[in-house]
């Protein structure tokens, strides 16, 4: 059951007045909403609406919107300039691939992101194959496919809230091992040493958006949090360790002599 309840009150309008939108269904609601409908572990604001492929269904998305408008929600394109003129300098139109939309209702002031993307990546497809949990017509990607999501974009991006949802997993019975083996099946190469230093940043962007957990008893800022994951990562390291040790001492070839 998708504790909808645990959303900000204007997300969790926009997420009812989608659920009524059948052309929703040909994506899965990923990212930490998703988690939060599932675990309710903190606080999260946008929509992220992806379907696996290289192509967003355009008249879908518009029909979508347009439902939206007619329901009284006021919708603003704010799809980054910058990314629009890679795509055009690369003969691509950025609105096929992604759309970021700020969608307000009411009086409200700050509103409410809503992404539409193409999730291109065949190594993450397996995720969007997992049975969903649904509202309405929305389906939400479950936990499972989520870890394998998150786990990979670390490697390409480092928030507040994406390290919090890792060490969720992490608190909820997944190990640093399992991080790393979902990491390498988009980077095969990966070392243990190279995703530490993605699990423990020095700094976070000066864009990252904060967090808010609602749990008592996790981690309640970027210090605290680097230290609960910290402590998983020396686990990691000490069962490393001991594996070596009990190999060394059962190896024959250890107690051969020259």
């Amino acid at each position: 059951m998708l504790r909808v309840d645990c959303l900000p009150g204007e997300t969790k309008r926009l997420l009812e007045a989608i659920s009524s939108c059948p052309e929703i269904g040909q994506f899965t609601l990923i990212g930490g909403t998703a988690l939060a409908l599932a675990w309710g572990h903190r606080r999260s604001e946008d929509l992220d609406f992806a379907i696996p492929g290289t192509r967003l269904p355009r008249d879908g998305c518009r029909a979508i919107l347009d439902r939206l408008a007619a329901q009284g929600w006021r919708i603003s394109d704010i799809s980054s300039e910058m990314a629009r003129m890679y795509a055009e300098n690369d003969g691509d139109d950025l609105a096929d691939t992604q759309q970021d939309w700020l969608c307000q209702t009411g009086g409200a002031e700050t509103g409410v992101k809503l992404t539409f993307f193409a999730d291109y990546s065949p190594k993450r497809h397996e995720a969007y194959a997992l049975e969903p949990s649904r509202l309405g017509c929305v389906k939400a990607m479950p936990p499972d496919g989520i870890f394998l999501l998150k786990s990979q974009l670390i490697l390409r991006r480092t928030t507040s809230r994406d390290l919090f949802d890792l060490w969720s997993f992490l608190e909820r019975g997944k190990t640093i091992g399992d991080i790393l083996a979902a990491a390498k099946q988009e980077n095969p190469y990966l070392s243990y040493e190279k995703l530490r230093t993605h699990l423990l940043p020095s700094r976070l962007p000066r864009t990252d958006p904060g967090l808010t957990a609602l749990v008592d008893d996790g981690p309640a800022d970027f210090d605290s949090l680097k230290s609960a994951i910290t402590r998983h990562l020396d686990r990691y390291e000490e069962a490393l360790a001991a594996e070596i040790l009990v190999n060394d001492r059962t190896d024959p070839a250890g107690d051969a002599t020259p």
